[in-house]
């Protein structure tokens, strides 16, 4: 198990954020998070999870993560079989 430090609090992405088990953590942390998934349903549910979270909720192909950046990242997640499955770009040969 790896610990982060959240402090300073900085810039995480999650890719494949799903409902949000790792996204509302670390914005509960003090990151703030862009949360990237292909499935509206389960941004939805990490919508109402977050509340006023600093979580941002963006429904795209994991590779377009760096789309959503305007500054540099501090930390970068992609848990379990996130990038073989599903309808990522990752998976495509």
């Amino acid at each position: 198990m790896i610990l982060i430090d959240a402090s300073p609090v900085g810039i995480a992405v999650d890719l494949g954020a799903g409902f949000g088990a790792h996204a509302v953590p670390l914005a509960s942390a003090g990151y703030r998070v862009l949360a990237i998934d292909s499935s509206a349903e389960l941004l939805g549910q990490l919508r109402q999870t977050a509340g006023k979270l600093p979580i941002q909720c963006i429904e795209d192909d994991l590779l377009t993560f760096e789309d959503y950046l305007d500054e540099p990242v501090d930390l970068i997640l992609g848990m379990g079989d996130t990038l073989t499955s599903g309808k990522s770009r990752v998976c495509r040969g």
